[in-house]
């Protein structure tokens, strides 16, 4: 590649030695820049190269063949923060077309969670996926740890402060070490409605309503860890509110939960195969439930820093087997 190089250049014009083009002025007698076939030829040429490089065959018809040969060569390059960041979803909102603008927001939060770990590196940043009222009903999980992300604080996904209840989700996973936050909103369906496995991190915040679901409201396996940071409510039964294997449940803060309308559980607090629930003093509930108060078998551990055996709400007594600890 060349700069043109014709006797009426506009001289220097992008620095010493560098020349380029000018309109000239035909009032001022200054003539416009002289064009030769020996510098498009080279400007041609230069682009050819490119995308014939990459295995494409020229294409008049085609005007993106050089985007493609830069994205086959090099990757599409990731959108690297430098401040945090906030996405939005909205049942009005569209996955094909939309870009996550709070102007052109995407339809479901599944779409948000894997466009920023497709595409972006967080360099430490957090990144807000707010949610419009609304109910969807389909969810979202993340697996696989996120470029930049510092842990599960760098996600939020966060609803509505107000009314939480507002903003229905069918559940939300992290696995195989990813990490989020959740707060602000309800959830409930026939899955999971929190589920953290395969070493997965789920900070549980503020404003949280658990509705019914066929099976757990809280779920950590397999290396999952699920950690209580606010006060929430439940307001519908499941088979566990707390089912823990090879996990652990635990509170990082002082949190008051508030049952509505007695729900029925299996068991309340379900933990075996050396999971952990531990939820000591700082931990209250209000409110009752139908159901086994707890359950712990398989040396696995219930800790609640010596809370008795009416801890957690049930209406019939907690058992314990095979090595399983109350404590």
């Amino acid at each position: 590649m060349q700069r043109i190089d014709t006797a009426t250049v506009s001289s220097g014009l992008f620095g010493l030695g560098k020349d380029g083009f000018t309109d000239g002025n035909p009032g001022t007698g200054v003539p416009a820049t002289q064009l030769n076939a020996a510098w498009f030829n080279n400007l041609q040429e230069e682009v050819a190269h490119v995308i014939e490089d990459a295995g494409l065959t020229l294409n008049g018809s085609d005007k993106t063949q050089l985007l493609q040969a830069l994205v086959s060569k090099f990757g599409n390059q990731r959108i690297r923060l430098s401040a945090n960041t906030t996405f939005y979803v909205s049942p009005s909102g569209n996955d094909t077309s939309g870009n996550g603008t709070v102007g052109s927001p995407w339809l479901t939060p599944q779409k948000a969670l894997d466009t920023i770990q497709q595409k972006y590196d967080l360099n430490g940043f957090t990144v807000t996926i707010q949610h419009a009222d609304g109910t969807y009903s389909a969810g979202a999980s993340l697996f696989g740890t996120v470029v930049g992300a510092k842990g599960p604080d760098s996600i939020l996904l966060n609803g509505n402060a107000g009314t939480p209840a507002n903003v229905v989700l069918g559940g939300i996973g992290a696995g195989q070490g990813a990490g989020l936050t959740v707060q602000n909103m309800k959830l409930q369906g026939t899955n999971y409605c929190l589920s953290a496995s395969s070493g997965g991190h789920i900070n549980a915040g503020a404003g949280i309503v658990y509705g019914p679901t066929t099976v757990a409201h809280i779920s950590a396996w397999d290396g999952g860890r699920v950690f209580l940071n606010g006060n929430y409510s439940i307001v519908g039964g499941a088979s566990c509110h707390m089912r823990v294997y090879t996990g652990e449940v635990s509170n990082a803060a002082t949190i008051t939960v508030t049952l509505t309308g007695t729900p029925t559980f299996g068991s309340f607090a379900s933990v075996t195969t050396l999971g952990v629930i531990n939820l000591g003093s700082a931990v209250t509930y209000s409110g009752a439930a139908t159901g086994q108060r707890y359950y712990a078998d398989a040396n696995a551990i219930i800790n609640t820093a010596g809370g008795g055996a009416s801890k957690f709400p049930g209406s019939t007594a907690g058992s314990t087997a095979t090595g399983g600890q109350y404590i």
